[in-house]
């Protein structure tokens, strides 16, 4: 039994760090993201954490649950999702330390990482960041009105599967890593009934001002297989070759996304921020 599934008393909860030797608790969805998260805390801080998974997201809200309620001594750690669009966030608390963008994956797959990942591949020197950013950029824009949509399907919990896990069905072939706006568009007509004109434009208002970037806006699992893709165009061009490259591959390489950087971006910059007012929350800094 994963010890994420028993159930303890907060007061358990609160003094279960010491049973592992560590300064504090921290609560995490799932297995991907111990790793993520356990390199964002020893990066930023020497404070020791024992770091868990909660076994789906349920199971954290539970945690975070016990927070907000009983003023629970533990942090959670988790996506960030489309929280700042909601209307209201029940569960705003130092404690509870959000990604900067959607998920971790938007973190995980920036330009700095990326571009180690194919300068390793392509066994070259060459800095390839630019071309990263203009790939982003254009990805992002092609599918920037579905964006609108799933923070409107957020915002005024419409049910309705908007982006999904995979982008495939959007991209201009299985091997592309462009969005077709045809794809785009045929799609959304299909969903286009269950939303409002008011609904639509008050959340393009809402993505429009936030001050973030559409790259971390759009679901971390949906840029996923884009982001395979380009990788593997690009390193074809400069090399020829055909390379394996699988989502377990892409997580292996990107999933500490500190050391690719010379200096903390500002996604890094604002989880260090939330990572240390947590533990001044807990006196631990």
């Amino acid at each position: 039994m994963n010890n994420s599934t028993i159930s303890y008393s907060t007061n358990a909860l609160n003094i279960k760090n010491l049973f592992y030797r560590k300064d504090v608790s921290v609560y995490v969805e799932g297995k991907e993201d111990i790793l993520f998260w356990d390199n964002m805390f020893k990066s930023f801080t020497n404070v020791n954490v024992h770091i868990e998974e909660s076994d789906g997201s349920e199971n954290l809200k539970n945690y975070m649950d016990r927070i907000i309620e009983e003023d629970a001594k533990i942090i959670v750690a988790c996506d960030c999702d489309h929280s700042p669009f909601l209307s209201e966030d029940k569960y705003s608390n130092p404690r509870i330390v959000r990604t900067y963008g959607y998920s971790i994956e938007n973190s995980m797959y920036c330009a700095n990482n990326l571009n180690h990942v194919i300068k390793r591949y392509a066994k070259s020197r060459k800095d390839y960041k630019r071309e990263i950013i203009e790939w982003y950029e254009m990805f992002c824009e092609s599918c920037s009105i579905l964006v609108f949509y799933d923070v409107a399907n957020h915002r005024f919990s419409k049910g309705t599967k908007v982006l999904g896990n995979k982008c495939n069905r959007f991209l201009t072939s299985p091997h592309s890593s462009k969005i077709s706006k045809a794809n785009v568009s045929s799609y959304l007509e299909t969903i286009k009934h269950n939303f409002s004109g008011e609904e639509i434009e008050e959340c393009v208002s809402l993505v429009s001002n936030d001050n973030r970037g559409l790259q971390f806006l759009i679901k971390g699992h949906f840029l996923t297989n884009g982001v395979i893709n380009f990788i593997k165009e690009k390193v074809r061009r400069e090399t020829g070759d055909n390379i394996t490259l699988n989502l377990d591959s892409l997580y292996s390489m990107t999933v500490d996304c500190i050391s690719t950087c010379k200096n903390l971006c500002d996604d890094k910059s604002t989880v260090k921020s939330r990572i240390r007012l947590s533990l001044e929350s807990l006196d631990l800094t």
